[in-house]
């Protein structure tokens, strides 16, 4: 669980889902470039970005619960919760959110590689796993991210010559992606190739 944890929070700021830009100003207020009287929605949304960014995961959890409460539908708001849910070590409320988002937004590029993340992790089967970072990939072939959820994923089953393709790809995408080096590194050390 620490590592899907870690792989979760070292997210590119690129890869980052995002409703709207939220900032917070050094007197810790939300600049979002709303209206001057924000709605109970808008205000609910800079809050748990507020929260998540100075990680106050029970209170963005607790965000974004009411948050969903005003909008159910609101893909964002069960991403977030997810997001918040699985810093909170929440297994089974990650999950659920992550799988709301998707039912709310197939498209979900973010929601559909931390599912498959959370999937792997919980020990689902292969098929499941790898069909939900292929969807990722499919919807987002350009971002490295994807690429490298599905590396890991290829890596933790086994498939050696798969993740090592897929993991060079993540890497020629985004050069910064330490973990997938990380990853290839071990995969050459089990190849025996170090």
């Amino acid at each position: 669980w620490l590592l899907v944890a870690l792989l979760l929070g070292c997210l590119p700021g690129a890869t980052r889902h995002a409703l709207r830009a939220c900032e917070v100003t050094g007197s810790g207020t939300v600049d979002s470039a709303q209206p001057e009287k924000p709605s109970a929605v808008d205000s609910l949304r800079g809050l748990g970005c507020v929260h998540l960014q100075h990680e106050r995961f029970i209170q963005a959890g607790d965000t974004y619960r009411d948050l969903i409460e005003l909008v159910p539908q609101d893909a964002d708001a069960h991403y977030y919760l997810g997001v918040a849910l699985s810093k909170q070590q929440d297994r089974p409320g990650a999950v659920d959110a992550f799988e709301k988002a998707v039912a709310r937004a197939s498209g979900f590029v973010e929601a559909l590689w931390s599912l498959a993340l959370l999937y792997n992790e919980r020990g689902d089967g292969y098929e499941t796993v790898v069909e939900m970072a292929d969807r990722a990939v499919a919807l987002a072939p350009e971002q490295a991210y994807c690429h490298f959820v599905r590396g890991f994923i290829l890596y933790s089953h086994g498939y050696d010559e798969q993740a090592i393709e897929t993991l060079k790809r993540a890497i020629g995408l985004g050069d910064s992606l330490a973990h997938a080096r990380y990853y290839l590194g071990l995969l050459y050390q089990r190849r025996g190739d170090l």
